[in-house]
């Protein structure tokens, strides 16, 4: 057996961890970490180059007249397509039935996503009716509410109340950690009578154009949120935002995508994944450190539980440390 077979073997190692993988998720595992610690960044950055350039042609194709329509409600109109934006009805009419927010589908995933712009001020009670309307259970927010032109969405205090129009939302719970904050609302838009419970995760610490900043564990506590929190309504969607939608959002459904294709013992093919997400919505993963970024959260989670690509691992740590891509 040559010394390029022996690098990718399935290593004979004890998976650590509650979540078992199966032996074709550990050989996908060993796989993904020998390729992208023998490219090293350099490589990382290419192949993320290359994913932009195919997805081009199709993202030529998309049309943007409702954003375009509704400009005044969006922060850049051409990050949110016709064909799979979310069309709001709750409360519709008075109120507009446009929030820049699209439908996001993998194989990989267990239920639908929505990728979405951060709420700007008059776009407040908009992103709660369709936050209601949907049955949205989790929110994961990607980057601080205070950056640029961003706002303040939700009563921060425990026990605090704010009406954003037609639409209540009650704090009710705070749980703080270093990394990420969680917080439990209430939402009830006017004239409902039952209202949804909402946890709205935070994760603190990431620049808009870069990777996350802090180690890697504040962002994969506040991921793993994510199961617990969904297994009730499995088929309801959950929504990730960030300022525009676009670049850290589309990092968090792609770790997302990764992670859950090792569990489900498939080839962790991020390129093509990465594919994937841009055909439902410009802009997803919008820099080359963040294709990093991805890249490097699922190699060190899951050297925790499978010791044999820890080496590989290590190696591309010491290089993604050193170097920032643009």
């Amino acid at each position: 057996m040559g010394d390029k077979d022996q690098r990718t073997a399935i290593p004979t190692t004890v998976v650590k961890g509650k979540r078992k993988l199966n032996e074709a998720g550990v050989k996908a595992l060993t796989v993904f970490a020998s390729r992208y610690s023998k490219i090293g960044m350099a490589g990382i950055k290419a192949e993320f180059e290359e994913a932009k350039k195919e997805c081009k042609p199709i993202q030529k194709s998309f049309t943007f007249v409702e954003a375009t329509i509704h400009s005044e409600l969006n922060r850049n109109v051409e990050t949110c397509p016709d064909v799979n934006r979310v069309v709001l009805t709750c409360n519709v009419p008075p109120n507009t039935d446009f929030y820049n927010a699209n439908y996001i589908t993998m194989p990989e995933f267990d239920r639908p996503f929505i990728a979405a712009q951060t709420p700007m001020p008059h776009t407040i009670s908009d992103f709660w009716r369709m936050v209601f309307q949907e049955n949205c259970s989790t929110v994961l927010m990607a980057g601080s509410p205070k950056e640029n032109d961003a706002v303040e969405f939700w009563p921060k205090k425990l026990a605090d109340h704010c009406n954003y129009n037609d639409i209540f939302v009650n704090t009710r719970r705070v749980d703080e950690n270093s990394d990420y904050i969680i917080y439990k609302l209430e939402v009830l838009p006017e004239g409902c009578s039952n209202s949804v419970l909402v946890s709205l995760i935070v994760c603190l610490d990431w620049p808009e154009n870069s990777r996350r900043a802090g180690h890697f564990l504040g962002f994969l506590k506040a991921w793993k949120q994510f199961p617990s929190l969904m297994e009730v309504n499995a088929k309801d969607p959950v929504v990730v935002i960030s300022r525009l939608g676009q670049g850290r959002t589309g990092a968090v459904l792609l770790y997302h995508a990764a992670a859950l294709a090792v569990t489900q013992g498939k080839e962790i093919n991020l390129k093509s994944l990465l594919k994937s997400l841009r055909k439902q919505r410009p802009g997803l993963v919008g820099t080359a450190d963040q294709y990093a970024w991805v890249v490097m959260n699922v190699l060190l989670y899951y050297s925790v539980k499978v010791s044999g690509i820890l080496a590989y691992t290590t190696s591309l740590k010491h290089e993604y440390d050193k170097i920032k891509l643009e």
